[in-house]
């Protein structure tokens, strides 16, 4: 959330009084206004990417019709390799071995 409402929990701890709220209507309105706040820049912020991304988007969309599924190596053969590690890697501060590539991309034949 934002500054005027802090990082607080707003909810009925112990859930026995499902129709009171433990906050009055001023910090329920405000409440209410952040979340309409991120809710917009969540959607303006994917109606960009979607609109910067249309043709890939678009080349997803015709496999699709045509393959049901598609898998990681399927996605790389379309758009090329991801710009960034795998998550797990990038946690672990280490590189995708080969061993990991098997496990990652079944399809692909190993060496």
């Amino acid at each position: 959330m934002d500054t005027e409402l802090g990082p607080l929990s707003y909810g009925n701890q112990d859930n026995k009084d499902q129709f009171t709220k433990p906050y009055s209507e001023q910090t329920g309105q405000l409440i209410d206004n952040q979340v309409r706040a991120l809710i917009g820049q969540a959607f303006r912020k994917t109606v960009d990417l979607l609109t910067e991304k249309r043709a890939d988007v678009e080349k997803v969309a015709k496999v699709l019709m045509e393959k049901e599924v598609l898998n990681r190596a399927d996605m790389e053969r379309l758009l090329g390799k991801r710009p960034f590690q795998d998550k797990l890697h990038e946690l672990l501060g280490t590189e995708v071995t080969a061993q990991d590539e098997k496990y990652i991309n079944p399809e692909t034949p190993s060496s």
